[in-house]
């Protein structure tokens, strides 16, 4: 079976689609919402779903165009074309089949026989039609985001078709007989009465697991009463022990005791010498800051005075400093004012000789303003003139006929084609030519003249002198008519284009376009000298000069009259006052300049040493102040301290203190090393613990006496061996019955192993041909000797579990779900391959297989190993339709490519939001 077009009509994003399907490869693409997933599922839903009914999958199909969701879908199976049309508009949906040497089939029964053609079970419809419509064919149709699930799994809806082609490709000769079946069922079932089904332990209720118990209770007796002649033994040895023990730390408790006693008494002694040596260093600690308090104010004093002397000797030398800086200051003072009194002075020179050059410069400014201003005014006049010119000849232009180039090419191509239809009719017409008469001879209203030869094109009067009329017929010829006809259409198109124009003849038109041409250029060139002259701003240039002339003479007479500066009336004249009063500017501006240096150099000399008169005056401020404020610290520190000699005695008082302190704390230091205080308290502690422990030890030992005499007080009354004895006897013939059982049960096991085994065995052999299918498309991706190995169950019919061997790479064996996303892809991919290479058998050598973005998970270099593995499947007969997002990936698979754009949205409504 091979598809070979739709045409999907109003559903989903599809107003009107139509796809042609390669007989190989088909690659269609497009962006997200194009309608690539949507297409391919309606080519699955003309296929499968039953047209009248309703439900979620019909809804799902509206469009927001409006209309009935409609499918046309044609394919082959073989040679046999097909043809099948459905609309699906609930209750009144409507199929229609038409197979190549069948009746045409519609409604259910060409439902029916759609589903008969396909090798599928009836066509799905009713509430449960989601679900089978995604099991239908899913070993085929890989939708959108389903490309990671295990194929396997996938074919239970045509498994039954799959194993029997397995079957007559190679799996008949291992499939077991019907007594092999019921022996391996009677095994099982046996089994089944005896071990669990998951964790493989004996079932309760079974006589083996009896068998285990009533064994396991006769050993816990023998134990029980094992233990019990132990316990009774180790009761009495308990006894004897716990007496010895209660002794012996009676014995060492008094010792301890005694020793304890004994080193308390030292402690005491030594914690005495302890508490003294503590004071003696308290009261040493205690002077220590009272004779630093001592050194610290004789050093503050001494520091005190050198400071005071120091600041004496300092100021005595900054004083004469201080004047020698007042002097200096004094005449840089003078220097300084002398240099401000001439830079004042030339600083006026300067501003007189600048007013006298800016007013000769405007007064200046002043003449070329008046200057440009006639200028201008005479250049105003000439544009004028031509203003008036080019007026003139605009209005002479509009009086003549608007005759171009190209109407004169008209016309003379339409006065060529008069002339040339009037020859075509004077070549039909009749010719005649007046030899000799002595009559006036004419033709209608010509005359003829001797010698000369008339055509007539029409019928005509011959009149020879007043009593002779003939009438002349040239002929009733088609051609002549035609000719006749022609000259008159040639003759009224140039008699309309010649009124069009305004004109009479072709010579008119001529002369007319000659003179508006001599005219246009005129006009063009008058236009071009004003542009050039500036006429669109000639009159605000006229304006502005004038302002400008009033505004520079008024600023010029002003500034005049202000110094009393007479103004020459002559352009020249004021041009050279002007430049010697710029050359005086000049000179009275480096004149200005050289003071104003000066001045800055004197002002800067006098400021620079007014500060260092300030910094001197300062420093000597500064040493006087610090100078008094040693003095009183002097002060300070004696009133607090005392005298120096005062101070001497308190320090000789304090070293002798701290001197006979040092004695005594020297002697006790010694005395309490020899006692050793702290191996003291580590006895006391250590003999405190073994007292209590003793004392637990022996309360503990009294405890075991009296549980050793209640033991043999209530077990003396049996005999513990002979009951040993007759326990271990009972457990020796469980066991064997149990070992018995034990054994039968493990014979059975053994057998059901092996008949498992012979299951894989004949399981392997069954899957093999879809096994070398595979191989070949995984080959393609892994490289050689890749395969798969597919574990089918023969008990329940079923592919249980897909494992990739890849052992040739050295890459091991993997179960499909421990692979990764990109790598489940491509072994799905090829797994779906080969089911539909076996199937295709039945499809009449052929089964289309859909891949709908199946390969997201997969990098480029993988995407060109699986491009290798689907023109593989092309070669091998499927028909290979692949839907992306990213065409440039495959553009070395070699497929006929389809593109899908996004719909418009529909009027009314918004872009529709749908997969695909």
């Amino acid at each position: 079976m091979r598809l070979t077009s739709v045409v999907v009509r109003n559903y989903r994003v599809h107003r009107e689609t139509r796809v042609d399907f390669a007989p190989g490869i088909t690659l269609i693409h497009g962006p997200n919402e194009s309608g690539k997933s949507t297409l391919v599922e309606a080519v699955h839903r003309a296929l499968f779903l039953r047209s009248r009914g309703g439900g979620r999958v019909v809804d799902e199909m509206a469009s927001a165009w409006g209309g009935v969701p409609e499918v046309e879908l044609t394919c082959c199976f073989g040679d046999q074309k097909c043809s099948v049309r459905k609309s699906f508009r609930g209750a009144r949906g409507q199929t229609t089949l038409a197979l190549a040497g069948e009746v045409a089939l519609t409604g259910d029964a060409a439902d029916e026989r759609l589903a008969q053609r396909l090798h599928v079970a009836a066509p799905i419809g009713g509430g449960g039609a989601p679900k089978l419509l995604a099991e239908r064919w899913a070993h085929l149709w890989v939708w959108q985001g389903h490309s990671c699930e295990n194929p396997a799994g996938e074919v239970a809806d045509q498994r039954e078709a799959l194993l029997q082609r397995l079957q007559s490709q190679g799996g008949g000769a291992v499939m077991q007989s019907a007594f092999d079946g019921q022996i391996v069922a009677e095994l099982r079932r046996r089994h089944g009465e005896i071990f669990t089904e998951t964790a493989g332990r004996y079932k309760v209720g079974s006589e083996v697991a009896r068998a285990q118990a009533a064994a396991t209770e006769a050993a816990a007796a023998a134990e029980a009463a094992a233990r019990t002649l132990a316990d009774l033994e180790d009761a009495c040895n308990r006894y004897a022990l716990a007496i010895k023990t209660h002794d012996e730390r009676q014995k060492g408790l008094g010792e301890a005791e005694a020793e304890l006693t004994d080193a308390e008494g030292r402690l005491r002694q030594a914690e005495e010498v302890e508490q003294r040596l503590a004071t003696g260093r308290r009261r040493r600690d205690e002077l220590r800051p009272e004779r630093e308090g001592l050194q610290k104010v004789a050093r503050e004093l001494d520091e005190a005075r050198n400071a005071r002397d120091d600041l004496a000797k300092k100021m005595a030398g900054m004083t004469a400093a201080v004047e020698a800086e007042r002097a200096s200051w004094e005449a840089l003072r003078a220097e300084a004012d002398a240099a401000e009194q001439a830079w004042r002075e030339a600083r006026a020179s300067f501003e007189k000789a600048g007013r006298l050059r800016n007013a000769l410069a405007d007064h200046l400014a002043a003449l070329q303003a008046a200057k440009e201003l006639a200028r201008l005014k005479t250049e105003h006049k000439s544009i004028e003139d031509k203003r008036r010119t080019l007026k003139e000849q605009r209005e002479g232009l509009a009086t003549i006929p608007a005759v171009s180039d190209d109407n004169v090419k008209a016309l003379r191509k339409l006065e060529k084609a008069l002339d040339s239809a009037q020859a075509t009719l004077a070549a039909l017409g009749a010719q005649i030519e007046l030899i000799k008469s002595s009559l006036p001879v004419s033709v209608g209203r010509v005359a003829l003249t001797a010698g000369k030869v008339h055509t007539i094109t029409d019928d005509a009067e011959l009149t020879v002198g007043d009593h002779t009329r003939l009438r002349i017929r040239p002929g009733s010829s088609a051609g002549l008519a035609e000719a006749r006809q022609a000259v008159d259409k040639a003759r009224a198109a140039l008699t309309a284009r010649l009124g069009q124009l305004a004109v009479s003849t072709l010579d008119e038109a001529v002369s007319a376009n000659e003179r508006r041409r001599a005219l246009a250029l005129g006009i063009e060139a008058l236009g071009t000298q004003l542009a050039e002259l500036g006429e669109d701003s000639i009159d605000q240039r006229v304006r502005t000069a004038a302002a400008a002339a009033v505004e520079t003479a008024r600023k010029a007479n002003f500034a005049a009259a202000a110094d009393g500066i007479n103004l020459p009336p002559e352009l020249d004249e004021a041009r050279a006052d002007r430049d010697r009063a710029d050359s005086e500017l000049s000179k009275v501006t480096k004149a200005e300049k050289q003071a104003a240096k000066a001045f800055e150099i004197a002002r800067a000399a006098r400021d620079r040493q007014a500060e260092s008169l300030a910094a001197a005056g300062k420093a000597v401020a500064d040493l006087k102040e610090n100078r008094q404020r040693q003095e009183a610290r002097i002060s300070a520190l004696v009133e607090a301290h005392g005298s120096d000699a005062d101070r001497e005695k308190q320090a000789r008082d304090l070293e002798d203190e701290v001197s006979r302190l040092n004695r005594e704390i020297a002697a006790d230091e010694l005395d309490l090393a020899g006692r050793q205080p702290e191996l003291l308290r580590q006895d006391i502690e250590r003999l405190r613990k073994v007292i209590d422990s003793a004392e637990g030890a022996m309360a503990a030992a009294l405890q075991e006496q009296a549980a050793a005499r209640e033991r043999l007080r209530l077990g003396g009354t049996t005999d513990p061996h002979a009951e040993l004895a007759a326990a271990k006897a009972r457990r020796d013939q469980a066991q064997a019955r149990f070992a018995e059982f034990q054994a039968q049960a493990h014979a059975l096991q053994h057998l059901v192993r092996l008949a498992d085994e012979t299951r894989r065995a004949m399981a392997v052999r069954f899957t093999q041909p879809l096994a070398d299918a595979v191989q070949g498309y995984l080959e393609c991706i892994f490289g050689r000797g890749a395969t798969i190995r597919i574990t089918w169950n023969p008990t329940s019919g079923e592919f249980d579990e897909l494992e990739v061997v890849r052992d040739p790479a050295g890459l091991g064996t993997f179960e499909f779900k421990a692979l990764s996303g990109g790598t489940r892809e491509q072994v799905g991919v090829a797994m779906r391959l080969a089911m539909a290479q076996v199937l295709a058998a039945d499809h009449d050598g052929c089964l289309p297989v859909v891949l709908d973005d199946a390969f997201a998970n997969s990098d480029p270099d993988r995407i060109a190993a699986l491009q290798r593995m689907l023109y593989l499947a092309a070669r091998n007969g499927l028909q290979i339709i692949v839907l992306t997002c990213t065409p440039r990936d495959y553009h070395g698979l070699g497929a006929t490519e389809v593109e899908l754009r996004p719909p418009a949205a529909a009027p009314g409504t918004p872009d529709p939001a749908l997969a695909g």
